[in-house]
């Protein structure tokens, strides 16, 4: 393995452009959840599970998009059961309704469709609690179903990868990971992100890695085998200290461990961080990849293998790279977006833009390659925070997908994406 030196990623000041001007692909004060017909929806709202005023606490938190050969897309959305009180929304996993007024209030339809999401109560077998989601280079969906109803951890099914074709909508592969893999002392477990790795073009040849944020673990699953295996290790821990988060004058705490994985464009090395800790760190995804030395989850005999990358002033809850190795994050306490790349450590973070209105409370960042080639960046700002500390208002727009191609980024200019061309884009 390659030995990167322990570079402290410390910002050290903040002068920050004011030309980047991201393009608003979304923005809504709530969501608006479609239904198949009137009857299905009466239902939700008998259930306590939509608000025909508008789903005021209930918001996307990631998102991924479908580009089709005429130049079309569809826009997938994530809305977590663990952020919503009580575990109540309609559906986990959908399409955004396609418009072209930036101005009302987004809509969402269930995806593959309602009947999947129907029953999802007494039903397994269904979606029921999207996390994550991550659309691969076979045209393929991996859905990440957390399985869980609050952020307790309240189990009420088994968690499971959903990946479906998107040729066709239908579900190709559907993998409980076992209970001894998802089983922890506190009985609990919390999937958060996915990274997917297709070896060149050979589509079966695929790995999944899974972030369990409770327990602390990754998980590691084989297309190819359809078997997964489960990591831990020290560095994938909480550290107290850091498990308080200040969002303007909204305060929290989230005690939870590694959350943030990303893979690197060479497909050689996961970059993850706890959500509550100091430090980033890098491991070989070879080492991730042989099972044989996980057949005990804690093995410290690879101890040498996990890189510490360094520290940041700030905590940055998630991070992405693009084609080019920068790797970008939001800081939370100064609501900025900075990036680093990975091939030239010596140089630092560098500034690229701060936002009050999109860059706090983050959701997810997604690099994304539009069908020209050019990487962008979607940022979903999501509110969540406000949410669970009981500051949400209906009254503001609450929730944002923003984006930016990178070559635009970089240059501190005004945002262009690919999407914009289709009509649905604000500034």
């Amino acid at each position: 393995m390659k030995h990167y030196f322990i570079v402290t990623l410390t910002i050290i000041n903040y002068v920050l452009s004011d030309n980047t001007q991201f393009v608003v692909n979304r923005k809504s004060k709530y969501m608006v959840f479609q239904f198949p017909n009137f009857q299905y929806e009466h239902e939700a709202v008998i259930k306590g599970l939509y608000n025909t005023d508008g789903a005021r606490d209930q918001l996307p938190y990631d998102i991924d998009i479908q580009y089709f050969k005429n130049g079309s897309f569809r826009m997938f959305a994530v809305v977590p059961r663990i952020f919503t009180p009580n575990g109540k929304v309609p559906f986990t996993l959908g399409t955004f309704v396609q418009q072209r007024n930036t101005n009302i209030n987004t809509a969402i339809e269930p995806y593959p469709n309602y009947y999947w999401h129907l029953d999802h109560e007494n039903d397994c077998n269904s979606i029921y609690a999207t996390i994550n989601i991550r659309i691969d280079s076979c045209n393929r969906l991996w859905v990440v179903d957390q399985g869980i109803q609050d952020l307790q951890g309240t189990r009420i099914c088994q968690p499971k990868l959903l990946i479906f074709n998107l040729e066709n909508d239908k579900l190709l592969r559907r993998y409980e990971f076992p209970e001894e893999q998802i089983d922890s002392v506190s009985g609990k477990t919390a999937l958060g992100r996915v990274e997917v790795v297709v070896e060149g073009s050979i589509c079966n040849k695929t790995i999944a890695y899974i972030s369990d944020f409770y327990q602390p673990a990754i998980l590691v699953y084989s297309f190819d085998d359809d078997i997964s295996w489960r990591i831990k290790h020290p560095t994938f821990a909480v550290e107290d200290s850091w498990s308080k988060f200040s969002f303007g004058s909204n305060n929290i705490i989230l005690p939870y461990g590694v959350h943030s994985i990303t893979i690197t464009p060479d497909h050689k090395y996961l970059i993850y961080r706890a959500l509550s800790a100091e430090n980033e760190y890098i491991v070989s995804v070879d080492t991730l990849n042989n099972r044989n030395l996980w057949k005990n989850s804690e093995n410290k005999d690879v101890d040498g293998f996990f890189q510490n990358l360094g520290s940041r002033e700030d905590r940055c809850s998630t991070g992405v790279m693009d084609s080019k190795f920068n790797y970008y994050c939001i800081a939370e306490k100064y609501s900025s977006l900075s990036v680093w790349n990975l091939k030239k450590p010596e140089i630092g973070t560098q500034d690229i833009t701060e936002d009050k209105t999109y860059l706090s409370d983050p959701g997810c960042l997604k690099i994304i390659t539009a069908p020209d080639g050019e990487d962008e960046l979607f940022i979903v700002k999501s509110s969540i925070v406000e949410v669970l500390t009981g500051n949400y208002n209906p009254n503001m727009f609450n929730f944002y997908v923003i984006s930016c191609r990178i070559k635009d980024l970089l240059a501190k200019r005004k945002c262009r994406t690919y999407i914009c061309s289709k009509g649905e884009c604000d500034r």
